[in-house]
């Protein structure tokens, strides 16, 4: 008869907990959370991943305008830049000796030598 009287007695406690707890998780529902400066700093304390850092310095890649190359040579040491009289070709210190096509918009030819049979 004790062992059931105490079985009762530790249930009745489980409950009184229960609904404890189970007030206070109403209570939080039912209030919207106060947010402070410090709990904004904390913030940063709950996240698992790792602190964003500054990105390390990158340098430029080298871009020829006239191979449409990265990483190969730059525009101004192009070896089909230059022709063999010297004359540089492209890039924004003059006028290209190449023929262009204003109709394709290519360069190798001239408007009228192309072969394009779209005009504008």
């Amino acid at each position: 008869m004790r062992d059931l009287q105490t079985k009762i007695n530790d249930l009745e406690e489980e409950v009184v907990r229960e609904r404890s707890r189970a007030h206070e998780l109403e209570q939080r529902i039912n209030s919207p959370p106060v947010m402070s400066f410090e709990n904004i700093d904390n913030l940063s304390n709950i996240s698992s991943s790792p602190p964003i850092s500054a990105p390390s310095y990158i340098p430029n890649r080298v871009f020829c305008d006239n191979c449409d190359l990265f990483d190969e040579h730059d525009t101004d040491n192009c070896p089909v830049g230059t022709s063999p009289g010297g004359i540089r070709h492209g890039g924004l210190r003059g006028l290209s000796g190449r023929p262009y096509c204003s109709v394709c918009e290519m360069f190798g030819h001239t408007a009228e030598e192309c072969e394009d049979d779209m005009t504008f």
